[in-house]
């Protein structure tokens, strides 16, 4: 399945609406409470493991819908089979550029796998103290899929959604050089890429949060 999925949360923003119960009851099934009160609670603070949750699945289905729009987001009908930290961060994560961010020194990094809709998912999780990112993907290896993550002053919608388009843009120019490339908006919601008006066979997806935005995206093999 070629699609693309992501998510990020601005942990700041959201930390104490996540250890309400009342909440988390309706992203978390019970498996994966399970998990947590079995290993994940020495590893992670409630708040970050129902936020990783979150990001886990919403990528998950970002990268679903674009294959079926009319799917519902429905978390409590997806479930997380396992959770593996590392503390080994991204390396190769983002450029040194503007402020997109570029350090990942004691930071984590989380390997997921999901079962959505009978299907099994992968994803990576890159957790800060400030945000965590997820990556969908329908297979473990992610050599296909790109992102980026940056960190930009006006938070109000609006900038952040030109913003991470503008962003995108910037390195789809470099891949894809003399051509005139548009991002459209499906019906359903999700972006894909235009050149010259025409549809590219490049899957999109966007995320942004309080002062955090991100993108990934799926290449054609011939253009790896």
């Amino acid at each position: 399945m070629i699609s693309a999925g992501n998510d990020i949360v601005a942990l700041n923003s959201h930390s104490a609406r996540a250890g309400s119960k009342r909440f988390y009851s309706k992203i978390l099934c019970d498996p994966e409470l399970v998990l947590y009160n079995g290993q994940m609670q020495l590893a992670l603070p409630l708040y970050q493991y129902v936020w990783l949750i979150w990001s886990v699945k919403e990528s998950v289905y970002k990268f679903q819908q674009q294959n079926n729009p009319l799917l519902p987001f429905a978390p409590k009908k997806m479930t997380v089979q396992n959770v593996l930290l590392s503390e080994d961060g991204a390396p190769g994560f983002s450029e040194n550029s503007g402020n997109e961010i570029t350090e990942w020194r004691n930071n984590r990094s989380c390997h997921c796998t999901i079962i959505s809709h009978n299907q099994i998912f992968y994803t990576r999780s890159f957790i800060c103290s400030d945000y965590i990112h997820t990556v969908a993907n329908s297979h473990p290896c992610f050599d296909n899929i790109s992102w980026r993550v940056r960190q930009i002053v006006q938070t109000d919608y609006h900038t952040q959604s030109g913003e991470v388009r503008s962003f995108l843009l910037e390195q789809l120019r470099d891949i894809f050089p003399g051509t005139l490339l548009e991002i459209g908006k499906h019906a359903a919601g999700y972006p894909f890429l235009l050149n010259n008006g025409s549809a590219m066979p490049v899957r999109l997806s966007f995320t942004h949060d309080e002062q955090f935005i991100a993108y990934s995206f799926n290449l054609p093999p011939g253009n790896r």
